[in-house]
């Protein structure tokens, strides 16, 4: 097995030094604000840092009006790729990791099988704890990892709702009749990174309707003073 969840801690822990304490920061800033304060007395709150690590890794997108490097974009660099130590091949594999929507198909001892709702192909994905919680035909946002032909999950991952499902489906359909490959790529980003939050709002507002917070449509439409 490839601890790919202790690679992915021991790259963001090179970001916790000082050089990246603004960022950091910003970053933290950002999550909160749509997916909640990190309540350390809560058994999600592991899972959330997880969450939050991986966001940053590869979602965050820096300081944008300042020209400031992505994350992503800077793990990407010789000198920070000498500085975590990790080896070239681990480096890639991360690098070149998929973000996906997948269903549950089976669990196995320390294996899943899944299948990428996206690509519409089949896989089988090592990893000994997530099998524990799935059940069949869960949709799970995750990223996965392939080296030396095997696939990995890196431990951060998401379980979107079963009533959710329906609107996921309408999207990946709307993006598989995209034929320009820009356009196509950009849809996917946001799509991914849409839903993600959506998940979060699910399990901030819990007395909402899922199909009210998976949909297209404002959450909470802002009232309008009119003064007469």
């Amino acid at each position: 097995m490839i601890p790919f969840n202790e690679y992915l801690d021991q790259i963001f822990s090179e970001f916790s030094k000082p050089d990246y304490a603004v960022m950091m920061g910003r970053a933290k800033l950002q999550f909160i604000d749509f997916a909640g304060s990190f309540d350390e007395d809560n058994l999600d709150v592991e899972m959330k840092w997880s969450q939050f690590r991986d966001w940053f890794l590869f979602v965050f997108a820096g300081d944008l009006t300042n020209a400031e490097p992505s994350p992503f974009q800077i793990m990407s660099t010789d000198k920070f790729k000498s500085d975590v130590g990790l080896s070239e091949e681990i480096m890639q594999a991360i690098l070149y990791s998929r973000l996906s929507v997948f269903q549950h198909i089976k669990s196995y001892k320390d294996q899943i099988k899944v299948k990428d709702l996206i690509l519409r192909t089949k896989h089988y994905i090592f990893d000994h704890n997530v099998q524990l919680i799935l059940e069949r035909k869960d949709y799970i946002q995750m990223r996965i990892y392939k080296f030396e032909d095997k696939l990995y999950l890196g431990g951060s991952f998401v379980i979107h709702p079963p009533k959710a499902r329906k609107y996921i489906d309408t999207k990946i359909k709307i993006l598989k009749k995209e034929k320009d490959s820009i356009k196509k790529a950009e849809f996917e980003t946001k799509f991914l990174e849409s839903i993600f939050k959506m998940h979060y709002r699910a399990f901030r507002f819990k007395q909402v309707e899922i199909q009210k917070i998976y949909s297209d449509l404002p959450l909470f439409e802002r009232k309008t003073q009119v003064n007469l």
